[in-house]
């Protein structure tokens, strides 16, 4: 028997080489014999006789009282304290002689006259 060459692959490790030569070694299995479950019986389900249930009388119900309505405590909402520079950008942005000028623009002439 002749040993293959190595083959290297770029990097790394060489390939292992495999002996394709020695046949396999094959495996004989004996054949055994599967015997077969007994069927399982089942005894036959003894039926009860249901208890008669005597229905109680219905007694007429009792009145229900309304439960009072809830009374919700009056929560006022917060509001914030309000910018003063921003409303004062408004305003000047509202006159008629600043109509269809840029926000910039505007942040400049309110700036001329802020308080």
């Amino acid at each position: 028997m002749k040993n293959k060459p190595v083959i290297k692959r770029g990097r790394g490790r060489p390939r292992k080489v495999v002996n394709t030569d020695s046949p396999s070694p094959v495996v004989v299995a004996e054949q055994i014999p599967v015997k077969e479950p007994e069927p399982v019986v089942q005894p036959e389900p003894v039926e009860e006789p249901e208890p008669v249930v005597q229905p109680e009388p219905v007694a007429e119900p009792e009145p229900v009282e309304e439960p009072e309505p809830v009374v919700q405590p009056e929560t006022t909402k917060k509001t914030r304290k309000s910018n003063p520079w921003v409303e004062h950008c408004f305003k000047v942005r509202e006159r008629p002689e600043n109509q269809g000028k840029s926000y910039r623009d505007i942040l400049k002439i309110a700036k001329l006259d802020y308080y």
